[in-house]
């Protein structure tokens, strides 16, 4: 069952529908993780610490692909920046609850040995 998040704008904008006052968002399917890969990268920082760097033209190959209605091209040019970060961090929190869900998650035994 596919994932959906929908997200309220603060700034509606006018579609080809009447006005858009939310966008759906899908949650990245397979196909799209493989082609496109991971939207954050792992660093080092100096002190030896771990830190996630945004790979900003990644997520925005998400967010075009994820967003299911309005028409991702209206949202892209008509969305207030507030708005747009709210979709991106959207977008990025599927991969925050996969990745949860993985840390969660039972090893299975190897059946074959």
């Amino acid at each position: 069952m596919a994932i959906e998040k929908t997200i309220t704008l603060t700034s509606p904008f006018p579609g080809h529908g009447g006005t858009a006052t939310t966008v759906k968002l899908r949650e990245p399917k397979a196909r799209d993780y493989l082609e496109l890969g991971e939207p954050r990268s792992v660093m080092q920082s100096p002190d030896g610490a771990a830190v996630f760097v945004d790979n900003d033209l990644m997520i925005k190959a998400y967010v075009e692909r994820c967003i299911v209605e309005p028409d991702p091209l209206l949202v892209v040019n008509n969305t207030s920046l507030a708005d747009m970060i709210a979709i991106r961090e959207a977008v990025l929190g599927f991969f925050t609850t996969a990745r949860s869900t993985l840390a969660g998650a039972k090893p299975k035994s190897d059946s074959t040995s």
